[in-house]
């Protein structure tokens, strides 16, 4: 009996392994072994977004920032804050410049976006602010936060061109219930006292009466004009002292005043889309919108 063991090893970066003995036969074993690794899968985490909360009785974004207007709310430029949460509808608080003050947005008209600027509900008593009040402040009589028939309001003039450049007009007896809307590109001349200026009229709404706003036939260009800033076209006085220290683009004086009289003279505390007296045109709810 003639015995030959023979044994082969060979290595290889695969690690493979040879062993052959004879013993009146041949025995062959092959082990291939590649070792792998598992790889390790990190989870792509999605960013959470801020959204919009309520804070007491007005919104603002859950990092306790705020917008800038109400379209930034709804449109937000910045890809980490998202339209979503406590929207629709109602107050919001607005950030510009430092400044800091609540407002009401129309989050469903047209895609949304309008930011309140001047509201005359016929059911308080209208602002009579002095110039640095009209130009600086949020000055609202009635209660803010009861809905758009409780309150009057005129936010001050410095911050409506930051807000847009479309101001959206409309008036009758109610937000529900209106004879009148238009839309214009606007802006207000800030150095030559908030002159306002107006164009390419779009007529929406239109049930009875005229057209077009006083605002857009009469006012157009004219000069922002306060119970302690006379920057009228009469040259007898002060226009905003014959309309209850109402403030308001009056040219000599006024044809279309949001504020009617004021409660003052002959005229309504109303809305007069054009017009005055008892001849004018009136409503008992009027509104303006920047977007």
């Amino acid at each position: 009996m003639t015995d030959t063991p023979t044994a082969t090893h060979t290595g290889t970066p695969e690690d493979t392994h040879t062993a052959t003995s004879t013993e009146t036969g041949t025995a062959t074993a092959t082990n291939t072994g590649t070792p792998t690794e598992t790889p390790t899968i990190t989870p792509t985490m999605t960013p959470t977004l801020v959204v919009i909360v309520e804070s007491g009785q007005t919104r603002r974004w859950a990092d306790n920032t705020r917008a800038c207007s109400c379209e930034e709310y709804i449109r937000p430029s910045n890809p980490a804050y998202a339209y979503s949460g406590a929207t629709g509808d109602g107050v919001y608080s607005i950030e510009i410049g430092g400044d800091i003050f609540d407002t009401y947005c129309d989050m469903t008209y047209d895609n949304g976006g309008w930011t309140l600027v001047l509201l005359n509900s016929s059911h308080a008593t209208p602002p009579q602010p002095y110039w640095d009040q009209v130009v600086n402040l949020q000055n609202i009589t009635g209660d803010l936060f009861d809905g758009l028939t409780a309150f009057d309001m005129f936010l001050g003039v410095k911050f409506w061109n930051q807000l847009g450049d479309v101001l959206r007009v409309e008036a009758g007896a109610g937000p529900a219930s209106l004879s009148h809307r238009s839309t214009y590109t606007f802006s207000l001349n800030v150095p030559d006292h908030f002159a306002i200026s107006l164009s390419n009229e779009n007529i929406l709404i239109h049930t009875e009466g005229t057209a077009s706003p006083g605002l857009y036939t009469y006012h157009n260009g004219r000069r922002l004009t306060t119970r302690d800033m006379d920057n009228d076209a009469y040259g007898s006085g002060n226009c905003s002292h014959a309309a209850n220290n109402t403030a308001w683009w009056y040219g000599s004086c006024w044809s279309g005043s949001f504020w009617g009289s004021g409660g003052a003279g002959g005229s309504q505390n109303k809305p007069y889309w054009t017009g005055s007296g008892s001849g004018g045109e009136y409503f008992d709810w009027g509104a303006m919108w920047v977007r």
